[in-house]
């Protein structure tokens, strides 16, 4: 499966909270790449891991990639990851955690591989299954070989990343109202979509 990344999105992120994990829904941003009329979209989908119809909510991200990017497709690529539940043995207090735990080594958070994939709709769902497969995510979020007074509890919901480049008069981001900042500010735009399909 061939691999490619824009740029790297995984950051480590320590939240007190669960706010807007309990919902199927995309987080669109928009970020300018420099000296270009390009920018980056960056689309994460949230999907609870707690959801019955988990399929479903893949069938919609498919469609919604199709109905917002007619043929030819952009190039997308994307990486499966996930907030969840980090549990102190002793004590019993909980974080959600979303990316990286492990300083340094962003891929522990990776349920996909190291790597942003490249997306072809025939592998996307079989990709995505396998990711989610608890097996795998065990062994991706439990860190046996970890200084740390924490532990992997439970997954949140599983987050699936897309970027691509797009150009500046784009249609897509006109559609959600994600305009340019104006020139010389350097600003992250951006939309969330409820249930989007």
């Amino acid at each position: 499966m061939e691999s490619f990344q824009f740029c790297n999105t995984v950051t480590m992120e320590f939240e007190l909270h669960n706010a807007g994990r309990d919902l199927f829904k995309v987080d669109i941003t928009q970020i300018e790449v420099e000296n270009t009329s390009n920018y980056l979209a960056l689309l994460n989908f949230n999907v609870p891991a707690d959801r019955p119809d988990i399929d479903t909510c893949l069938l919609n991200i498919v469609g919604f990639l199709e109905r917002h990017f007619p043929v030819p497709l952009p190039r997308f690529s994307y990486q499966v990851t996930a907030s969840y539940f980090l549990q102190k043995p002793d004590t019993g207090e909980e974080r959600v955690w979303t990316g990286s735990f492990i300083a340094g080594n962003d891929q522990n958070c990776s349920l996909s591989g190291p790597q942003f994939l490249l997306y072809e709709r025939n592998s996307f769902l079989r990709v995505v299954r396998q990711s989610i497969e608890p097996n795998n995510v065990l062994e991706c979020l439990l860190w046996r070989e970890s200084d740390t007074e924490w532990q992997f509890s439970s997954v949140s919901s599983y987050i699936i990343s897309f970027q691509t480049r797009l150009n500046v008069a784009h249609p897509f981001f006109q559609r959600f109202g994600i305009l340019p900042s104006a020139r010389g500010r350097r600003e992250r735009r951006h939309h969330t979509v409820v249930d989007p399909h």
